[in-house]
């Protein structure tokens, strides 16, 4: 599953900490952002690599 990149987007950091730790447990590489407007801006520059956005 590491070909696989998620974005997880939270504004609470502990609930982003839990999913982005689960995931990578999961195999999954994890991009993170702790609102939309850094959601947007990590989408820009990785936006050929994120496969599922979690919101």
């Amino acid at each position: 599953m590491a070909d696989i990149t998620i974005l997880v987007v939270d504004d609470e950091s502990r609930m982003r900490k839990l999913i982005k730790d689960f995931l990578k447990v999961k195999g999954y590489h994890i991009l993170e952002a702790g609102d939309g407007e850094e959601a947007l801006q990590v989408f820009e520059e990785n936006k050929n690599e994120i496969n599922l956005i979690l919101l």
